[in-house]
């Protein structure tokens, strides 16, 4: 849930114009959220460097970020503890797509 928050609140404080779109799958192995959005876009040369802790895509002259720069770093490591994966594609200035795919949790029966 943590993730999806982070996710959601970063395509919200990124996208002034369009918006943004949550698109799911499944299968009975794992479930995938998309977080889709029209905002800002990331550099391709900074789409590994936005997970870094402390570290902004558009560094400390945008005062849009707010924040410390962490919750990226947070999501992709509490994805991973899931045995997941956070990932991202962007395009500056067409908008961004952040993928978080998790193992489907399994039930013990009791």
């Amino acid at each position: 849930m943590q993730v999806l928050l982070n996710l959601t609140s970063n395509a919200l404080k990124f996208t002034d114009r369009g918006g943004l779109r949550l698109v799911t799958d499944a299968t009975p192995e794992w479930v995938e959220v998309r977080v889709h959005d029209t905002g800002i876009g990331i550099p391709a040369d900074r789409l590994e460097a936005i997970f870094d802790a402390f570290l902004q895509a558009r560094g400390p002259a945008d005062e849009r970020a707010g924040g410390v720069g962490l919750g990226l770093t947070i999501s992709r490591e509490l994805a991973r503890l899931m045995g997941g994966e956070l990932t991202v594609t962007s395009a500056e200035g067409r908008g961004s797509t952040f993928s978080v795919r998790v193992p489907r949790a399994v039930e013990s029966g009791e």
